[in-house]
């Protein structure tokens, strides 16, 4: 090479349609190899010129990014790829030791100087390493630091490429422990230690291959749910976003709820700007889960499933989410929930802490209800769930709220005294009973609830507006009523009722008696069964 940073004449000569299409050279020099040393040799050092020219001009540039004298980069970037490619596919071709320094060079340029250049040769380089890999004179567990790098750079067809040969190489390498043991030890060191962009990329590498069960253990497991601590915010909730599956759930979520009742979703006043229409019960109803779907789910198998200390893990995230941000505090309330509900935990702390957001106006009230509803379970006591059992009927249902609100509220209620239903008295069911004219399909199922329960008591002559639940088939046809004459006839009842209580209390203490037998009779019947 010249003093002044230009090619020698020599650099670059040969056949002319080697330099317009080395690729269809490669497959002449695969199928005779020994006949092209010398071709394989000119082009290696033609490479080794083209590197050395970039780092000698990219070292002269000025303050301004300009080239001193006739230099074209792109050119340059355009040989250095093709050569990288035609070495890199023949290394397998040649002893090892016959391109010399030619894989450290890639790996070099790959590591240090990859922001320099252009797409194409950033995706031609890469290209070159993989096969490298492939041919194991780049080892694998070496080159996992550089996949996750190369996959930071925002370019979707490196990431594509990259991802495909982990999952290619780690399904190649699955049954055997020791070599998986490697790669994940490479992959947790980074998760723990790194802290941008770099650490993110493993954790959706992690969490894709566990997802694809290749990882599947309690190793990666805990290195996904672990990620939920990690000082850079933006891995924190992408480790919470995976284990919560928030997005795609509430992707397919929405799409579902879109083409089921058209007649639900009018009753939404979109003119409402206090957050009111995320209460509304066609929502809620797909955030409150059954009590025992977190465990019976056999098509989703959760990290949270591996987890090898379960109260240590809820313990440390209950006092992380006491500091977080706004933005992550709405999941690590969820995670938490889902937790305590899902392996039964004991987290006394977390329901006063809980009843601090029980606001029906605030935004994320549907994500505060969905939390208190899985956190609840038999084993949490139950003065410790009352108060924040009480915020919830007196917040969401009342007088005073929407419609909405107040079905929100109602089928949370229900869901809680699914899973605890000792938290309800008689003179409480009764009170929320009287709301069936502000949402009768939510009362209605209230009542049925504790009806199955307490088969003795007649809710059609104690409890307003369960006439409801005694309809029969010629009442159905009468759907279309006055909406004034249906007032007046609520209206009546709620009198009837009122004088019921004044006129025969002891009545009404029999009834409470009844009520709370027959739902501890129904607790130790459900007790027996899951046993």
């Amino acid at each position: 090479m010249s003093h002044d940073g230009e090619l020698p004449a020599a650099v670059g000569t040969g056949c002319e349609s080697e330099k317009q299409n080395l690729d269809s050279f490669r497959f002449t020099v695969t199928a005779n190899p020994d006949g092209h040393i010398s071709d394989v040799r000119r082009i290696h050092s033609e490479f080794n010129s083209y590197v050395d020219l970039f780092h000698l001009r990219e070292s002269a540039r000025d303050l301004n990014g300009y080239y001193a004298g006739k230099y074209d980069p792109t050119t340059v970037h355009e040989e250095i790829a093709e050569r990288a490619l035609f070495l890199a596919h023949l290394t397998g071709d040649y002893p090892a030791s016959f391109l010399g320094d030619f894989p450290a060079r890639i790996f070099y340029l790959l590591t240090h100087s990859v922001h320099l250049f252009a797409s194409t040769l950033r995706i031609k380089l890469a290209e070159a390493l993989i096969v490298l890999v492939d041919t194991q004179l780049i080892i694998f567990d070496e080159a996992l630091p550089l996949f996750m790098e190369l996959q930071t750079l925002d370019d979707k067809e490196i990431t594509e490429m990259i991802y495909q040969q982990i999952v290619f190489t780690t399904t190649e390498y699955h049954g055997l422990l020791f070599t998986n043991r490697k790669f994940q030890n490479v992959m947790f060191s980074i998760l723990e230690n790194e802290r941008g962009r770099r650490a993110e990329r493993v954790l959706v590498t992690l969490w894709q291959l566990y997802q694809k069960k290749l990882w599947f253990d309690e190793r990666t497991a805990n290195a996904i749910c672990n990620a939920c601590y990690h000082p850079t915010e933006r891995v924190s909730t992408t480790a919470l976003s995976f284990l919560l599956l928030e997005n795609d759930n509430k992707k397919q979520m929405i799409e579902d709820d879109r083409d089921h009742d058209d007649s639900d979703c009018n009753a939404v006043d979109e003119d409402h700007d206090d957050g009111s229409q995320l209460l509304h019960p066609i929502y809620l109803r797909k955030s409150l889960p059954n009590p025992s779907s977190e465990r019976s789910n056999v098509t989703y198998y959760s990290p949270l499933n591996h987890l090898i200390d379960k109260q240590e893990f809820v313990e440390t995230l209950f006092r992380s989410l006491q500091c977080c941000t706004s933005e992550v505090k709405t999941l690590t309330l969820k995670l938490t929930a889902r937790l305590v509900g899902l392996h039964q935990l004991t987290l006394l702390g977390f329901y006063p802490f809980v009843q601090k957001y029980i606001q029906s106006r605030k935004q994320d009230a549907i994500n505060v209800l969905e939390a208190v509803v899985q956190a609840c379970h038999d084993k949490v006591p139950r003065n410790v769930i009352e108060p924040l059992f009480k915020e919830i009927v007196n917040q969401f249902v009342n007088e005073s709220s929407p419609q909405e609100v107040i079905t929100a509220g109602l089928n949370a209620v229900r869901e809680i005294c699914i899973r605890m239903p000792l938290l309800m008295n008689e003179d409480l069911l009764r009170d929320l009973a009287l709301y069936e004219k502000a949402n009768s399909n939510a009362a209605r199922s209230l009542i049925a609830l504790f009806q199955e329960a307490c088969e003795d008591v007649d809710f059609s002559n104690d409890v307003p507006g369960d006439e409801l639940l005694q309809k029969n088939d010629n009442d159905d046809k009468q759907e279309s009523v006055d909406y004034n004459d249906s007032a007046c006839i609520s209206t009546d009842h709620e009198n009837l009722g009122t004088k019921r209580k004044t006129e025969d209390s002891i009545k009404k203490r029999k009834v409470e008696e009844q009520l709370e037998e027959r739902t501890l009779l129904l607790c130790t019947q459900k007790n027996g069964m899951k046993r």
